[in-house]
């Protein structure tokens, strides 16, 4: 299994207590019942899933969650149990009806469009009026011109479609190879033809001042609940 590239990045993407604490005990009731054989396993992980997809149906870009593919990944890969026990804990402990999350969807959503070269019109974008202002849009997309006027200038080329990207790394306070998974916001090429991984961050605070140097260089800082585009450059 490759955790997201989040779950490395630290400490602003760090999980709430109320999130850790349930992860805790859906890691504990998982492992024990794994114990007793894969039907018990299947069992309850099935609860988690099937009580997770009640409890948050009815929010805006909810995605169900669906177990099936994990338990005949343990079944070939054993020695792996604790980080599939890591990731499906994860999946049934985070809060999609975080306001933060449901308003970072729309803004990807908006971003995605915009940087795709297509005209983004607010009454176009489902459920926007639940997040963000008429006011907001606006201003949000006269960031983004700025933004992409930036880009322009140093002569980048972007592509704001989804690319899955796999890696594996050595951990070096674990002692272990560690692997990854991430999908991007926004892939560009400059004049030199080397590749940047463009992401956009969405938050009620600013987390300027906090970025780990790692994540790269923040090439705008905008205010609350507006994205800010952040470059790691690899040659």
């Amino acid at each position: 299994m490759y955790p997201r590239v989040h779950s490395f990045i630290d400490p602003q993407y760090t999980p709430n207590p109320e999130e850790l604490e349930h992860q805790r005990k859906v890691i504990s009731e998982l492992r024990e019942a794994y114990n007793k054989g894969i039907d018990k396993f299947k069992e309850v992980a099935n609860k988690y899933a099937k009580k997770f997809n009640e409890e948050f149906s009815d929010y805006h870009g909810f995605e169900e969650v669906d177990f099936s593919t994990y338990f005949q990944y343990v079944q070939d890969n054993p020695l792996e149990l604790e980080d599939v026990l890591d990731s499906m804990a994860t999946m049934v402990s985070r809060i999609p009806g975080d306001v933060s999350v449901a308003i970072g969807t729309v803004v990807d959503q908006i971003c995605r469009k915009f940087f795709s070269g297509q005209v983004v019109n607010y009454q176009d974008i489902e459920g926007i009026e639940q997040y963000i202002t008429k006011g907001a849009f606006d201003y949000l997309i006269s960031e983004l011109t700025d933004i992409k006027a930036h880009y322009d200038s140093l002569g980048w080329k972007l592509f704001a479609d989804p690319v899955k990207l796999y890696m594996t790394f050595y951990d070096s306070k674990t002692n272990q190879v560690r692997r990854i998974a991430g999908e991007t916001d926004m892939i560009a090429v400059d004049k030199d033809g080397h590749y940047h991984i463009i992401d956009f961050k969405t938050s009620v605070w600013s987390y300027a001042d906090k970025i780990d140097r790692r994540t790269g260089d923040i090439y705008n800082s905008l205010d609350s609940r507006k994205p800010r585009a952040l470059n790691d450059s690899r040659p």
